[in-house]
C-alpha cells in the first residue's frame, strides 16, 4: 500500500492509491482514486484544499468533533466531502470505500479566489454534501487522468478552474452567488487568441498560455472567450483540430494516420480516432476513403 504524499484522506487508513494523476502535467492540482481501509486515522495535518467523492454504496465510521467527542457519520454513494487546507481530525472507519480525492494547492485556490467577480466572504469549511457540478467535474477529471491526459492540458485546467470556483462558492447563498454579467472578449483579442491556436495547433496548449494572449486572468479569459465564442476555448480548439485534419485526409500525398494526428495536436492516433468520430460520425480512415 502506498500512502499518498501531500494529499491527507478524509478517512482512516492508510488509504491505497489506486490511480493518481502525478505523473501527468498538471500544476496546482493532484486527483487520486483511493481505497480506504477499515482503522483508525490519527489527527494530521493537510497543506492542499481536499474534495472528494464517495464511488462506492456506503461509507461508515465515526469522527471527532470539535467538542472532542467521537460521532456517528453514515455516507451515501455520490456523498462529497470537502476538507479545506489545516488539521484533519482523527476518524474511525468502519466500512472499506472507494473515493475519488482532488486536492488543490493553497496558491492555486488563492490565486482563482482572487480573480473571482465576486470573492468569497468566507473560505469553504469541512462538510459533506451532494453537489451534482463537483461530481461531475472530478468523475470528467479522473476519467481524463485514467486515459493518460490524452485530451491536453487545456482541458484538465478548465476542469480544475470550474471545480475550485464551485469548491469557493459553497458557503455563499445564492444572492452572493449571483456573478456579474461578463463581457466577451473584444474581437480583436479574440482574433488573436484564435490565430495564436491555428499557428499552434500540434503543441499541448494550456491555460496560462492563452489567457496570456489577453492579458486577463484565467478565469476571466475563460468567461470572455465564451461570450465571445459561444464555446470553451477547448471546444474551439477541437474544432479547429478536427477541420485540419479533414483537410490533411483530403490530401492523396497525406497516407499517415499517425502523422496526422500529431500534426493536427491529438495526443495519439487513437485519441484522433475517437474524437473525430464522436465529432464527424466516421472514423478518419472512413473519412479519407470518401469520394
Amino acid at each position: 500500500m502506498q500512502e499518498l504524499t501531500g494529499l491527507t484522506s478524509i478517512a482512516s487508513g492508510p488509504p491505497e492509491v489506486l490511480h493518481s494523476s502525478a505523473s501527468l502535467p498538471w500544476s496546482g492540482f493532484l486527483l487520486e482514486r483511493h481505497l480506504t481501509h477499515p482503522g483508525e486515522r490519527q489527527l494530521s495535518h493537510t497543506d492542499r484544499h481536499v474534495i472528494t467523492l464517495l464511488c462506492s454504496k456506503q461509507s461508515i465510521g465515526e469522527h471527532l468533533t470539535l467538542q472532542g467527542m467521537f460521532a456517528p457519520f453514515s455516507k451515501k454513494a455520490g456523498a462529497i466531502t470537502v476538507l479545506p487546507a489545516g488539521p484533519v481530525l482523527p476518524v474511525r472507519i468502519r466500512t472499506a470505500a472507494q473515493h475519488i480525492h482532488c486536492g488543490l494547492d493553497d496558491a492555486f485556490v488563492q490565486r482563482i479566489a482572487n480573480e473571482m467577480d465576486r470573492s468569497p466572504s468566507t473560505m469553504p469549511h469541512s462538510q459533506t454534501m451532494h453537489d451534482n457540478v463537483i461530481s461531475r467535474l472530478l468523475k470528467l477529471l479522473e476519467t481524463e487522468m485514467l486515459t493518460g491526459g490524452e485530451t491536453g492540458i487545456l482541458y484538465a485546467e478548465s476542469l480544475a478552474q470550474a471545480l475550485t470556483v464551485r469548491y469557493l462558492s459553497l458557503n455563499e447563498n445564492s444572492d452572493q452567488a449571483i456573478a456579474r454579467q461578463i463581457s466577451p472578449l473584444p474581437q480583436a483579442i479574440l482574433r488573436r487568441v484564435k490565430e495564436y491556436m491555428e499557428e499552434h495547433l500540434q503543441n499541448n496548449l494550456s491555460l496560462d498560455e492563452l489567457a496570456r494572449e489577453t492579458n486577463y486572468s484565467r478565469g476571466y479569459f475563460l468567461r470572455m472567450f465564451r461570450a465571445a465564442a459561444g464555446k470553451t476555448p477547448h471546444q474551439y480548439l477541437t474544432e479547429r483540430r478536427i477541420e485540419r485534419a479533414k483537410s490533411m485526409l483530403q490530401d492523396a500525398e497525406e497516407t499517415s494516420l499517425i502523422n496526422i494526428a500529431a500534426r493536427c495536436g491529438f495526443s495519439s492516433q487513437s485519441h484522433m480516432t475517437r474524437v473525430f468520430r464522436e465529432q464527424i460520425g466516421v472514423t478518419p480512415s472512413a473519412f479519407k476513403r470518401m469520394p
